[in-house]
């Protein structure tokens, strides 16, 4: 009994001590589009912060609630509840985060959070390290420093633990990630040196392309028809699709409670008949959450490595290798490839189209 109240405590301590890390690192609910103030302004906290959205999936499992059907248990991120130890681990390092935050310090950031991350990733909650694999970014980005350099490739570091092993991190998290690591490349342009912004920009880039195959892989081809009209799905498709109301058979009418069905049999087969119809429903929403993700990312993608290419020195022959390497879209890779040979006075090489005069956010 007493074991079971000090976890309870340790564990309400560790959500309080995430709650004072994150302070106003909120991400944005638009997906991979919203933009935090580039200033020491406020936030925009629609979406809330990584720990209510940490708090609500460590409830959900504490109450027992299953994840949502056709998804690993909450986002596939708990391997098991988190023990005594790692939730002690995890307060001291939110702790040690607030204060290196406050008084803006990378070196002590440096050698008590993001080396104690690295050195613990592989053990542990993953939800634990992704959360504050996310803060750290966050509390990186909002830093007062004039240690640019060295406070972009913390960054760096952090964003490249986290989005290294693309099957421990939900694809919205690492678009998040990549979002606030291209904000303080473009931030701090001025800041940086070249050879430092080139080797930056590199590593950037291949977060962007990693992150963009992530979200790819992340989505089933079988459900590639979410710009058809209904009429126009096969039959294959129409399967994938739930019902609106599953009809029981018999005398009983299509939305009845399972209760009130008196024969077993039919009983049986009408819950069993619902909980696929529920698994196909969750099935669909998720793919639709992915395709959607992939759309805005794909976007937001052309639009920063344009920017992160037609800033400096040009490189295309290494944005053609990352291209290759990922395998990114050839119709966004063509348009990025146009703005960036264009604005580096060149013609596009191995295509035949104008090139675009499209700046990035237009």
């Amino acid at each position: 009994m007493g074991f079971a109240f000090r976890s309870d405590a340790v564990r309400g301590l560790g959500l309080a001590a995430i709650i004072f890390a994150t302070g106003g690192a909120a991400c944005s609910s638009e997906g991979t589009g919203g933009r935090p103030d580039s200033g020491a302004g406020t936030q925009d906290r629609r979406a809330g912060t990584p720990t209510e959205h940490a708090a609500e999936r460590e409830r959900s499992r504490r109450e027992g609630r299953a994840g949502v059907p056709g998804q690993p248990d909450a986002d596939g991120l708990f391997d098991g509840a988190a023990t005594e130890d790692t939730l002690l681990w995890f307060t001291r390092l939110c702790t040690e985060l607030m204060l290196c935050a406050s008084q803006d310090n990378l070196g002590r950031l440096e050698q008590q959070v993001i080396r104690e991350l690295e050195a613990h990733w592989e053990q542990g909650h993953r939800i634990l390290h992704l959360e504050m694999a996310l803060v750290t970014c966050w509390r990186l980005y909002e830093m007062r420093t004039h240690e640019f350099e060295r406070r972009l490739d913390l960054l760096l570091r952090c964003a490249e633990m986290a989005c290294e092993k693309e099957s421990l991190i939900p694809p919205e998290m690492a678009a998040r990630i990549v979002r606030v690591v291209v904000w303080t490349m473009m931030r701090d342009q001025a800041h940086l040196r070249r050879q430092v912004w080139a080797d930056s920009r590199g590593r950037t880039a291949r977060l962007i392309f990693r992150t963009w195959r992530h979200i790819s892989g992340a989505m089933d081809p079988n459900y590639d028809f979410f710009e058809k009209p209904l009429e126009e799905l096969s039959r294959e498709e129409l399967r994938l699709l739930p019902y609106g109301n599953v009809v029981p058979g018999g005398k009983w009418p299509s939305g009845v409670a399972p209760e009130c069905i008196t024969d077993p049999v039919v009983r049986q087969k009408y819950e069993e008949a619902i909980a696929e119809n529920n698994r196909k429903a969750a099935v669909v929403r998720r793919q639709r959450e992915l395709y959607d993700l992939r759309e805005e990312f794909s976007e937001w993608a052309r639009e920063s490595l344009v920017a992160l290419y037609t800033t400096g020195a040009s490189n295309t022959q290494e944005l053609r290798g990352y291209i290759e390497q990922y395998g990114m879209d050839r119709k966004i890779a063509t348009k990025v490839l146009e703005a960036v040979t264009a604005s580096a006075g060149k013609d596009p090489g191995d295509t035949s189209k104008p090139a675009s005069q499209e700046r990035p956010g237009d």
